[in-house]
């Protein structure tokens, strides 16, 4: 498209629109999620009503949660072979319609009572939809973002729609774990995704493809030889060790269900708060993202999930435990956009969608590791110097395990200065040398 048919308003209105868009898919995939969305709670809430203890909870949800390590394998089927002509529509449209017949299986069967097997079976089902859902859209926000230079802008749009989804999935899912009506978010979910599914097909616009499978593979043999995937492996490294930290969200359901004696209603209220926090952090890091160089951020974000940790220290009645969710979702959700943003400037364009899944899946792989271990800890401790002795030691143990990623920013600085120069430079500095210097040569 000519400058002259796309002056700045005709371009602000696309961008707009690309916004609305994406906000509104990750709205629907964070309800939608059965792990982390409005199916969270109540998932738990009926096993713990089964008879499963923490470490048996932990366990079912590290479970269900394993396809989510299979996006590689997703993002790869997605870039390499297109399905019906594409990359990304057919594969978002399977993807999205078949976790919505997995929950609405889920739906009949739950109201008449299901059995954890067949509970756990389905969401496995409904996760690997939804995973490769997520790994189709992530690759479709690259693909527009690098074609719009708003890469950065997508993500915080799309961290901002997740928490949002989750401050409403936290009270819905508080709530009907509270009445015993979780059948009805299997249904609610089923509806979610059937509209993700209408999105892919009528609102995302793609080219057919026309490339072949052997060139495919060929760029991608290409990639895994080439300087540039050696240094993804210090930020592997760093993702796996920032996200295994053996405090879990099931040690915190516990304790504050059982021990402290709140209501599931009002645990999914701190839910709710947490992601509103969440909303605030992305929102705000729209703005600052780019004033700041990326290893000094990568630093903070360090020490952010320490302190999104240790304030559960101070977790007591239900005013603090308000105040610390709200506070945990804007540090930890900072932290997390940091770390996508590195990866993102580090990461080959060609195999954006690949590279993504592959580093997504191991951080999620350690962040379902870490929920066992956590779970059998606490369990462990908890029959031996009671459950409030137990949470207080997963909190240091969790602040601590944080602590060894200080020793992998050399090794994130080299890989910065290895890729594009990217180490150390913000883009701002490095947009004024580019027009010092004039254009990059071919």
């Amino acid at each position: 498209m000519s400058a002259s048919n796309c002056g700045p308003t005709a371009t602000a209105l696309r961008l707009g629109r690309l916004y609305l868009l994406f906000a509104i898919i990750y709205f629907l995939q964070g309800l939608g999620s059965p792990t982390d969305g409005l199916l969270a709670q109540p998932f738990r809430s009926l096993l713990k009503g089964a008879g499963y203890d923490t470490a048996g909870i932990a366990a079912m949800s590290a479970l269900a949660a394993v396809p989510w390590m299979l996006k590689p394998i997703f993002g790869l089927i997605s870039d390499s072979w297109p399905w019906l002509g594409y990359h990304r529509r057919s594969y978002l449209t399977a993807a999205t319609l078949g976790a919505s017949a997995a929950y609405g299986t889920l739906y009949w069967s739950t109201i008449d009572g299901v059995s954890a097997s067949m509970l756990v079976g389905m969401l496995v089902v409904a996760t690997a939809g939804v995973a490769f859902a997520d790994v189709v859209v992530d690759a479709l926000m690259v693909e527009r973002g690098q074609a719009t230079n708003g890469t950065g802008r997508l993500q915080s749009v799309q961290w901002a729609a997740m928490y949002f989804a989750a401050a409403g999935a936290g009270v819905a899912g508080g709530w009907l774990s509270e009445h015993g009506l979780e059948s009805y978010g299997f249904l609610a979910c089923a509806i979610l995704m059937g509209s993700v599914a209408a999105l892919a097909l009528f609102a995302i616009s793609e080219r057919r493809a026309t490339r072949t499978t052997s060139r495919q593979e060929r760029n991608l043999l290409a990639f895994l030889r080439d300087r540039e995937a050696p240094p993804l492996l210090a930020v592997t490294t760093f993702l796996c060790l920032w996200s295994f930290n053996p405090f879990c969200n099931t040690v915190l359901y516990v304790h504050m269900t059982t021990t402290l004696g709140f209501s599931e209603q009002f645990y999914g209220l701190t839910l709710t708060l947490m992601s509103l926090g969440g909303v605030v952090g992305s929102v705000a890091y729209w703005f600052y993202c780019r004033k700041f160089e990326i290893l000094q951020l990568t630093r903070v974000s360090i020490w952010l999930g320490i302190a999104a940790t240790l304030a559960y220290a101070l977790l007591g009645g239900p005013a603090s435990a308000s105040v610390i969710s709200i506070f945990v979702g804007a540090t930890y959700i900072t932290a997390v956009l940091i770390q996508l943003d590195l990866v993102a400037r580090l990461c080959p364009p060609r195999w954006a969608g690949t590279v993504f899944a592959t580093l997504m899946a191991l951080s999620n792989a350690s962040v379902s590791l870490a929920e066992v271990v956590g779970g059998a800890i606490y369990e462990g401790m908890s029959s031996k110097w009671g459950t409030t002795s137990a949470f207080h030691t997963l909190v240091i143990i969790g602040a601590t395990v944080n602590v060894p990623c200080f020793l992998l920013m050399p090794s994130l600085a080299r890989a910065a200065h290895r890729t594009q120069g990217a180490g150390g430079i913000s883009p701002a500095r490095r947009s004024a040398n580019r027009a010092k210097s004039g254009p990059p040569s071919s």
